[in-house]
């Protein structure tokens, strides 16, 4: 029986690649892209979690009855520090207990290679009476 050669691809004067390598290494990257976002979604969830463990109901709000929330963005620096936290929209009455959560929740530990830093994030921090 006579075996086949592989495949091989050329472009111009560059080396040729084989084809079923090439594949794999597309397939291997796909994977290693794959857990590395599954590892940002945990990292998101842990980071929300945190800041709204530092959250606090203000008194006024409590006493007056008032729910909502406060949109806010901050960048992530890659030590684990936080600056530049901008309220964007929100009742006036948490925007303190927003960005005092938000800066509470630093210095965050951030495993390497995980964002290209600075990073921008958004968070909807929400106040419920319940």
């Amino acid at each position: 029986m006579v075996k086949k050669p592989q495949e091989v691809v050329q472009e111009h004067i560059s080396k040729p690649i084989v084809t079923k390598t090439t594949n794999k290494i597309i397939k291997q990257d796909q994977q290693e892209d794959s857990i590395k976002e599954q590892k940002r979604l945990r990292f998101i969830i842990k980071l929300r979690e945190r800041i709204n463990h530092n959250k606090f109901y203000p008194n006024r709000a409590i006493k007056m009855g008032i729910e909502g929330s406060v949109a806010v963005e901050f960048m992530l620096n890659e030590d684990g520090s936080i600056t530049n936290i901008h309220v964007l929209s929100g009742q006036k009455v948490f925007r303190n207990s927003a960005c005092k959560a938000i800066e509470d929740s630093a210095p965050i530990h951030v495993e390497a290679g995980l964002f290209d830093f600075p990073k921008q994030f958004k968070v909807t921090l929400v106040y419920d009476l319940q």
